[in-house]
Protein backbone atom coordinates (compact mmCIF):
# COMPACT_ATOMS: atom_id res chain seq x y z
CA UNK A 1 0.00 0.00 0.00
CA UNK A 2 1.97 3.03 -0.75
CA UNK A 3 0.35 6.76 0.43
CA UNK A 4 -1.71 7.74 -2.30
CA UNK A 5 -3.68 4.71 -1.66
CA UNK A 6 -4.38 5.81 2.09
CA UNK A 7 -5.17 9.27 0.54
CA UNK A 8 -7.95 7.82 -1.69
CA UNK A 9 -9.15 5.30 1.11
CA UNK A 10 -9.33 8.48 3.43
CA UNK A 11 -11.50 10.75 1.08
CA UNK A 12 -13.70 7.66 0.18
CA UNK A 13 -14.16 7.14 4.07
CA UNK A 14 -15.11 10.58 4.93
CA UNK A 15 -17.64 10.29 2.20
CA UNK A 16 -19.15 7.26 3.01
CA UNK A 17 -19.39 8.29 6.72
CA UNK A 18 -20.73 11.56 5.99
CA UNK A 19 -23.40 9.71 3.73
CA UNK A 20 -24.40 7.33 6.52
CA UNK A 21 -24.50 9.83 9.56
CA UNK A 22 -26.73 12.85 6.92
CA UNK A 23 -29.35 9.45 5.50
CA UNK A 24 -29.21 7.61 9.37
CA UNK A 25 -32.68 7.56 10.02
CA UNK A 26 -33.66 6.95 6.50
CA UNK A 27 -31.42 4.00 6.19
CA UNK A 28 -32.42 2.58 9.47
CA UNK A 29 -36.04 2.69 8.78
CA UNK A 30 -36.00 1.00 4.97
CA UNK A 31 -34.02 -1.76 6.80
CA UNK A 32 -36.26 -2.85 9.02
CA UNK A 33 -39.46 -1.85 7.75
CA UNK A 34 -39.43 -0.58 4.31
CA UNK A 35 -43.20 -0.98 3.76
CA UNK A 36 -43.68 1.33 6.62
CA UNK A 37 -40.96 3.76 4.71
CA UNK A 38 -42.69 4.00 1.73
CA UNK A 39 -46.15 4.68 3.47
CA UNK A 40 -43.98 7.87 4.78
CA UNK A 41 -43.05 8.68 1.18
CA UNK A 42 -39.27 7.85 1.13
CA UNK A 43 -37.76 6.99 -1.94
CA UNK A 44 -37.35 3.34 -0.91
CA UNK A 45 -35.85 1.66 -4.16
CA UNK A 46 -33.69 4.63 -4.67
CA UNK A 47 -32.20 5.05 -1.10
CA UNK A 48 -31.82 1.08 -1.19
CA UNK A 49 -29.56 1.32 -4.17
CA UNK A 50 -27.90 4.51 -2.87
CA UNK A 51 -26.88 1.42 0.15
CA UNK A 52 -25.69 -0.66 -2.41
CA UNK A 53 -23.31 1.68 -4.22
CA UNK A 54 -22.05 2.71 -0.75
CA UNK A 55 -21.22 -1.08 0.18
CA UNK A 56 -19.66 -1.34 -3.43
CA UNK A 57 -17.77 1.75 -3.49
CA UNK A 58 -16.13 0.51 0.18
CA UNK A 59 -15.63 -3.31 -1.29
CA UNK A 60 -13.64 -1.46 -4.22
CA UNK A 61 -11.45 0.89 -2.09
CA UNK A 62 -10.97 -2.05 0.20
CA UNK A 63 -9.69 -4.81 -2.55
CA UNK A 64 -6.85 -2.46 -2.87
CA UNK A 65 -5.42 -2.78 0.24
CA UNK A 66 -6.45 -5.93 1.04
CA UNK A 67 -7.35 -8.39 -1.30
CA UNK A 68 -11.43 -9.99 -2.62
CA UNK A 69 -11.27 -12.60 -0.08
CA UNK A 70 -10.34 -10.59 2.74
CA UNK A 71 -12.37 -7.53 2.41
CA UNK A 72 -15.33 -10.16 3.14
CA UNK A 73 -14.38 -10.64 6.54
CA UNK A 74 -13.49 -6.67 6.98
CA UNK A 75 -17.00 -6.06 6.22
CA UNK A 76 -18.58 -8.65 8.74
CA UNK A 77 -15.70 -8.73 11.52
CA UNK A 78 -16.43 -5.67 12.83
CA UNK A 79 -19.85 -5.45 12.90
CA UNK A 80 -19.91 -8.79 14.69
CA UNK A 81 -17.81 -7.39 17.35
CA UNK A 82 -19.71 -4.56 17.74
CA UNK A 83 -22.65 -6.22 18.29
CA UNK A 84 -21.81 -8.10 21.60
CA UNK A 85 -21.20 -4.70 22.92
CA UNK A 86 -24.41 -2.44 22.12
CA UNK A 87 -28.30 -3.41 21.60
CA UNK A 88 -28.74 0.19 19.61
CA UNK A 89 -28.03 0.48 16.20
CA UNK A 90 -26.35 4.11 16.15
CA UNK A 91 -23.94 3.00 18.79
CA UNK A 92 -23.08 -0.67 16.63
CA UNK A 93 -21.97 1.69 13.92
CA UNK A 94 -20.20 4.05 15.40
CA UNK A 95 -18.42 0.41 17.03
CA UNK A 96 -18.10 -0.94 14.13
CA UNK A 97 -16.39 1.76 12.52
CA UNK A 98 -13.91 1.69 15.07
CA UNK A 99 -13.14 -1.41 15.16
CA UNK A 100 -12.93 -1.23 11.46
CA UNK A 101 -10.36 1.62 11.37
CA UNK A 102 -8.20 0.30 14.55
CA UNK A 103 -7.81 -2.98 13.22
CA UNK A 104 -6.93 -1.66 9.46
CA UNK A 105 -4.03 0.97 11.75
CA UNK A 106 -2.82 -1.67 13.82
CA UNK A 107 -2.76 -4.29 10.88
CA UNK A 108 -1.34 -1.61 8.74
CA UNK A 109 1.58 -0.43 11.33
CA UNK A 110 2.63 -4.00 11.80
CA UNK A 111 2.96 -4.94 8.10
CA UNK A 112 5.45 -1.50 7.90
CA UNK A 113 7.32 -2.66 11.37
CA UNK A 114 7.91 -5.88 9.75
CA UNK A 115 9.73 -7.03 6.77
CA UNK A 116 7.43 -8.36 3.85
CA UNK A 117 4.28 -8.26 5.99
CA UNK A 118 1.45 -8.64 4.40
CA UNK A 119 -1.25 -5.37 5.47
CA UNK A 120 -4.49 -7.56 4.61
CA UNK A 121 -4.12 -10.52 6.59
CA UNK A 122 -2.89 -8.47 9.62
CA UNK A 123 -5.21 -6.29 9.60
CA UNK A 124 -7.70 -9.46 9.39
CA UNK A 125 -6.21 -11.14 12.23
CA UNK A 126 -6.29 -7.50 14.13
CA UNK A 127 -10.53 -8.01 13.60
CA UNK A 128 -10.37 -11.04 14.45
CA UNK A 129 -8.43 -10.76 17.76
CA UNK A 130 -11.11 -7.58 18.48
CA UNK A 131 -13.85 -10.29 17.76
CA UNK A 132 -12.32 -12.94 20.42
CA UNK A 133 -12.12 -9.70 23.13
CA UNK A 134 -15.25 -9.09 22.45
CA UNK A 135 -17.12 -12.54 22.67
CA UNK A 136 -15.36 -13.10 26.05
CA UNK A 137 -15.38 -9.69 27.58
CA UNK A 138 -18.60 -8.25 26.41
CA UNK A 139 -20.70 -6.89 29.04
CA UNK A 140 -23.95 -8.99 28.18
CA UNK A 141 -23.22 -11.41 25.43
CA UNK A 142 -19.55 -12.42 26.50
CA UNK A 143 -18.79 -15.53 27.54
CA UNK A 144 -17.31 -13.72 30.98
CA UNK A 145 -20.42 -11.92 31.82
CA UNK A 146 -22.24 -14.80 31.20
CA UNK A 147 -20.40 -17.15 33.36
CA UNK A 148 -20.88 -14.66 36.27
CA UNK A 149 -24.16 -14.31 35.71
CA UNK A 150 -24.76 -18.17 36.32
CA UNK A 151 -22.80 -18.35 39.02
CA UNK A 152 -24.22 -15.61 40.91
CA UNK A 153 -27.43 -17.03 40.24
CA UNK A 154 -26.19 -20.72 41.54
CA UNK A 155 -25.18 -18.91 44.42
CA UNK A 156 -28.44 -17.62 45.13
CA UNK A 157 -30.49 -20.18 44.61
CA UNK A 158 -27.91 -22.38 46.95
CA UNK A 159 -28.08 -19.83 49.88
CA UNK A 160 -32.33 -19.67 48.99
CA UNK A 161 -33.29 -22.96 48.53
CA UNK A 162 -33.89 -25.06 51.68
CA UNK A 163 -31.27 -27.90 52.64
CA UNK A 164 -31.71 -31.29 50.88
CA UNK A 165 -32.59 -34.49 52.69
CA UNK A 166 -29.47 -37.33 52.31
CA UNK A 167 -31.31 -40.70 50.78
CA UNK A 168 -31.33 -42.37 53.97
CA UNK A 169 -32.04 -40.08 56.15
CA UNK A 170 -35.77 -38.88 57.28
CA UNK A 171 -36.11 -35.17 58.20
Amino acid sequence: MVLSDVYTMTIISVLLIGMCTLLFKEFKLISFDPGFARGLGLPVGLLDQAIMVMIVVAVVAGIQAVGVVLMAALLITPAVSARYWTEKLGVMMCLAGVFGAVSGLVGTWISTAGANLPTGPLSVLCATGLFIVSVVFAPRRGMLSKLLTRLAVKRRMMIESPITVREGESA
